[in-house]
């Protein structure tokens, strides 16, 4: 692998294979663990806070119930959003947006997907402002699985970078004329999508092909012979050791 170029190491939710997802340990143990970026979910608040969560509803990676949009930030920082994974991530806490570019400043740089149910607006205003705000924006990848939402955060910001998510069902001819539309820098695609013809398709339009979601060593490998340029994974170290020929 030392003659191919490097790929991005993106740990996915933080390193959600070893932490609670998207808490405060899980950046934490990514950025100890050599990740380049860190992908993370935000959401709003009934009181319009951003907060890190990826479900619609708490019960998954939290003590709470109901939805994120019907509970206040105060709520939410009540919970305990780390005993689900462990009992000794007890009392982690449910982070904001502007808490999570604290912990990752000076270290990595950030892949923000923007989730939630609200319709597109208020929460793409949201986003750029406080990234801009807390001067991470230079360092800040914008995602969504919604087209309408990245094309507002275009309209929002000429120099935002965008990556275009595409799962399993995502036609690659979709994906690369969504990319075009916004002027993105990336595709992001579901593993299953990736092949090197593909990928290369990808290259002479100007963008990058960073996969998801991928956690064996094997198919890294494969991934990289393919000429993809970075990985999401749940395990960033796993990167490490394979770009070391060392398998986990």
């Amino acid at each position: 692998m030392s003659a191919r170029r490097r790929l991005l190491r993106i740990a996915h939710r933080g390193a959600s294979g070893h932490c609670p997802e998207n808490t405060r340990v899980a950046f934490l143990r990514a950025i100890e663990s050599g990740a380049d970026m860190v992908e993370l979910d935000c959401q709003r608040t009934r009181d319009g806070a951003l907060v890190i969560l990826h479900d619609e509803t708490l019960e998954r990676t939290t003590n709470g119930r109901g939805r994120v949009r019907d509970r206040t930030l105060k709520e939410l920082k009540a919970l305990d959003a780390g005993s689900w994974f462990a009992s000794r991530f007890a009392g982690e806490e449910v982070l904001t947006l502007e808490q999570a570019i604290e912990i990752l400043r000076g270290h990595v740089e950030l892949n923000l997907e923007i989730k939630g149910e609200d319709a597109p607006g208020r929460i793409e205003i949201q986003c750029v402002g406080v990234v801009r705000s807390l001067r991470f924006f230079e360092r800040t990848v914008f995602s969504s699985f919604s087209a309408a939402r990245m094309r507002l955060v275009r309209d929002l910001a000429d120099d935002a970078r965008i990556g275009v998510l595409m799962d399993a069902d995502t036609r690659w001819s979709d994906g690369l004329a969504l990319a075009a539309q916004l002027g993105a820098e990336a595709l992001h695609p579901e593993r299953s999508l990736v092949r090197a013809e593909t990928v290369a398709e990808a290259h002479r339009r100007g963008l990058q092909v960073r996969v998801w979601t991928v956690n064996r060593a094997e198919e890294v490998e494969s991934l990289a012979a393919a000429g993809v340029d970075g990985i999401f994974t749940d395990f960033p170290e796993r990167l490490l050791r394979v770009s070391a020929g060392k398998h986990p």
